[in-house]
């Protein structure tokens, strides 16, 4: 087989007696000698290749080193994805829809007076939701604001088709190969503090008890005031003090009235939210996730599960009420929607699954 007629490989190099050897990282395969066209590695590189003739594989380039986790990481989703980066016709076609920004359009609900905030992980870096609220006749009125990720992208275009092709943005622990190029997830369609940004926003009138009321869905202007993050959240909702402002300066005191406002709003019809969910018998899905310290160079200091906390179902609530109301909508409207539906189990899978927790003396159905 030709080199470059498969995908590119991610593999380590070893030195085996005088040859040096590739042998994959993540897929099962066999070492293959290293041919003298190409990249000249080094014994205990991260390497890019492809097959060439006979037993050899082709050297296309040295990612970093075994050692390195970043540079693990990296291997690893060049392994898994068709491509990283974005080719010249996508990029260009950013470059130029992102002058839209600029663009006036008069339809858009204007909603920049309203204190508006964001909560994300620590190291995100596109802000793809943001939230609002006020008192109202009948409660709280709920604004969710969602970037507006189709008045960058047309249908069929180049960045419409790569993204159907990626599917998802795929991330890894410290970086993240994006559905959109960076000049869109995380510039114009990124719901940043103190910037205008274009949104489509639900907004939901809610009762003391948490019944939606009314609904409006409609194309907004919003402006983001605060960028929090789930364990600054978590802080406010447990009284603690708020970070030193020279090391977030970004972030402002957590002692902000505006914010302490929309937060007294907001928690406890959280919190009913979920209550009247799970009385409808919502899924409790619990998982643990593992969360690392990072150190240098890029050395994993700790690792620790991930806490469940109430700034997480903070933001799952209200999001979850929003795809609700939509949901509620296309179907009283009939609008032809996608559903996602898992197919039934395997029933050999399932068998087997009763018989490994019979083993461990666990009841089941």
């Amino acid at each position: 087989m030709e080199a470059g007629t498969r995908a590119p490989i991610a593999g380590l190099v070893c030195r085996r007696g005088k040859y040096l050897e590739i042998d994959p990282l993540f897929q099962p395969g066999t070492s293959l000698l290293v041919t003298r066209e190409g990249v000249k590695p080094r014994p205990g590189d991260l390497v890019l290749y492809t097959y060439s003739h006979g037993r050899r594989g082709k050297v296309l380039e040295v990612i970093g080193e075994k050692g390195r986790l970043p540079d693990v990481l990296q291997a690893l989703l060049h392994d898994r994805l068709i491509q990283r980066g974005f080719d010249s016709r996508v990029l260009a076609e950013a470059g130029e829809v992102a002058t839209r920004e600029q663009q006036v359009d008069a339809r858009r609900v204007d909603l920049r007076d309203l204190f508006t905030f964001t909560v994300d992980p620590q190291e995100a870096q596109d802000f793809d939701d943001a939230l609002s609220f006020r008192p109202s006749t009948y409660g709280v009125t709920v604004f969710v604001h969602i970037a507006d990720v189709s008045y960058y992208v047309s249908e069929g275009g180049a960045i419409d088709r790569e993204a159907l092709r990626r599917g998802t943005s795929v991330y890894v622990p410290g970086g993240v190969e994006p559905m959109l190029p960076p000049l869109l997830s995380a510039g114009v369609c990124s719901l940043q503090p103190g910037v205008e940004r274009k949104a489509v926003t639900v907004e939901m009138e809610l009762d003391d008890a948490a019944r939606v009321k009314k609904v409006q869905f409609y194309r907004s202007l919003i402006r983001s005031d605060r960028r929090l993050d789930y364990e600054e959240l978590e802080e406010i909702f447990q009284g603690d003090s708020a970070p030193d402002p020279e090391l977030a300066p970004d972030r402002g005191p957590v002692a902000d009235p505006e914010l302490a406002a929309v937060l007294a709003l907001a928690r406890p019809l959280a919190r009913t939210i979920r209550r009247n969910r799970f009385a409808r018998g919502s899924l409790r899905v619990v998982s643990s996730e593992p969360e690392f310290q990072w150190g240098e160079p890029g050395e994993v200091t700790a690792a620790f599960p991930a806490e469940d906390l109430e700034s997480h179902g903070f933001i799952e609530d209200y999001m979850i009420l929003a795809n609700e109301q939509v949901a509620s909508y296309l179907e009283r409207e009939h609008v032809p929607t996608v559903y996602r539906v898992h197919e039934p189990p395997d029933p050999l899978q399932v068998d087997h699954l009763l018989d490994l927790l019979a083993g461990l003396y666990l009841p089941t159905p």
